[in-house]
């Protein structure tokens, strides 16, 4: 469940916004929110644990991650538990947001499938005057193993630009980045391990 926004509607909720490359995209209304919740799901030729370590590594974000300008590690608790600070550029006329956000890797023994939490906590030091601070976000990352060292990958997020972007111009673009935060990953898996992503596309 996503904490801190409003409750979680049913599962069956969910309306497919797009399917290519692999990766299927769902979105859905979120009680409390006019920003859409979105989930993804893909796969990947790649071991669990590299992935989560990707995602961990908060500092290479701006070299991967789409619309990320900067971040900066505010406190690491652990290995597994960070607060971050994040910029992500919005483009003109609306001004870029930051936040910060509080990562924390989950381990299951068991299954051997991983998750990082991913919370919003706005107030966790002072804003800018030159940027809108993100108010509302919260999600999961989730990599479940396959056979012959694939990944199963799942995330959920919901996050409110706040400022001045309308809802309706949000939830109009709220596949595009799920999508190309998959098909960089991919990539800069692809670069790690020098290897050639399955056929995919950034449009």
């Amino acid at each position: 469940m996503l904490s801190g926004v409003g409750e979680t509607p049913c599962e069956n909720d969910w309306v497919l916004v797009k399917d290519k490359s692999n990766i299927k995209i769902f979105s859905r209304k979120f009680t409390g929110s006019e920003i859409k919740e979105i989930k993804a799901h893909t796969k990947i030729n790649t071991p669990v644990a590299g992935l989560t370590a990707l995602l961990m590594d908060v500092e290479t974000f701006p070299d991967w991650m789409p619309n990320v300008k900067s971040t900066e590690i505010l406190k690491k608790v652990s290995e597994n538990e960070i607060y971050y600070y994040i910029e992500v550029k919005i483009p003109w006329p609306f001004s870029n947001r930051d936040n910060i956000m509080h990562i924390k890797l989950h381990k299951d023994t068991v299954s051997k499938t991983e998750s990082i939490s991913i919370e919003g906590i706005p107030d966790y030091i002072p804003e800018r005057p030159d940027l809108v601070r993100i108010q509302k976000s919260c999600g999961m990352w989730e990599f479940t193993p396959g056979e012959n060292d694939t990944t199963d990958i799942s995330l959920r997020y919901l996050a409110d630009p706040g400022g001045n972007v309308p809802a309706w111009v949000v939830n109009f673009f709220v596949a595009d980045v799920p999508y190309k935060t998959l098909i960089r990953l991919k990539e800069a898996v692809w670069e790690k391990n020098c290897e050639k992503p399955e056929g995919i596309s950034t449009k």
